[in-house]
């Protein structure tokens, strides 16, 4: 590895599609963090000393940076802050990419692929379960084209949505072909060479957040991000401001009205108007 490698971590927060169940909307949100290859080390010396000392404090079940744990102060009681104000002066910069589901959904189903495989007559499917899990007279064919369906929404959003993510926070980091870096990633939701494939990045490096701390770190990135889009009067959006103002607002990369940061996808459909609005109001304060 490159002294002069830049590395960029990822995790998300929320879904890529609404509730089913018509639940108040979690956003789809990626924080992208990027860090030279000489700021690893000290990264992660840091996150073995947290742990360290949660385990000198019985917080053995606390497996990985998160922040769930962050914001119900399960973290907080059992560490000495400056640990944490020692994590966040580490250099390093974030960016955010956010889509909004209901608004995502309704692009992707406006598409002609979507529309084709929604035509798709369920009694030219063949095949019929008796017994098995699918019971109570389940026909198969329902079955198989309501999960072609879901199969082929997610591929869109892949394609359409989380490509965008990609791109933004490749331009937000200011990353080419002349630039040496590499994408350590949370194992996605999907299909893992078709996210490399969609990235269209030569380094990437899909792993299990356990393993790095750098994914870590965009965890709680991520969630604190979300819980500023909830309710400015709720609790968890006092936390999650109060943490914004006290580690995170610094460590924002800032690329102007260009390219704004909290960067909402497909930001000039009326869909995300909402959404833009909540963005300057709880965030950017404006």
């Amino acid at each position: 590895m490159s002294s002069n490698q830049f590395l960029i971590f990822s995790d998300e927060s929320g879904c890529w599609k609404p509730d089913p169940n018509g639940n108040s909307e979690n956003y789809y949100i990626r924080a992208w963090i990027r860090l030279k290859e000489e700021d690893l080390k000290p990264l992660n010396q840091l996150i073995e000393k947290i742990f360290n000392e949660l385990k000198e404090n019985n917080s053995k079940n606390i497996e990985e940076l998160r922040w769930k744990y962050m914001k119900n102060d399960v973290l907080l009681k059992s560490l000495d802050e400056t640990n944490l104000k020692e994590l966040f002066d580490i250099n390093f910069q974030t960016f955010i990419t956010i889509s909004v589901p209901s608004c995502a959904i309704e692009r992707i189903r406006e598409t002609n692929t979507y529309s084709i495989i929604n035509k798709i007559d369920e009694k030219l499917l063949t095949g019929y379960i008796s017994t098995s899990r699918y019971k109570n007279d389940n026909n198969l064919a329902e079955i198989t084209r309501d999960k072609l369906i879901k199969t082929v929404e997610h591929m869109l959003f892949m394609g359409i949505y989380e490509k965008c993510h990609i791109e933004n926070a490749k331009k937000a980091f200011d990353l080419c072909e002349t630039v040496d870096y590499e994408f350590i990633i949370d194992k996605p939701q999907c299909d893992k060479e078709m996210w490399k494939d969609i990235a269209n990045i030569k380094n990437v490096e899909l792993k299990d957040s356990k393993d790095s701390p750098g994914i870590q770190l965009a965890d709680v990135i991520a969630g604190c991000y979300q819980d500023l889009l909830k309710d400015r009067e709720s609790g968890e959006y006092k936390k999650a401001f109060e943490f914004y103002g006290k580690y995170l607002k610094s460590r924002q990369v800032n690329k102007g009205k260009e390219l704004p940061n909290p960067n909402l996808i497909f930001a000039t459909d009326k869909c995300v108007e909402s959404v833009k609005d909540l963005i300057k109001r709880n965030i950017w304060q404006t």
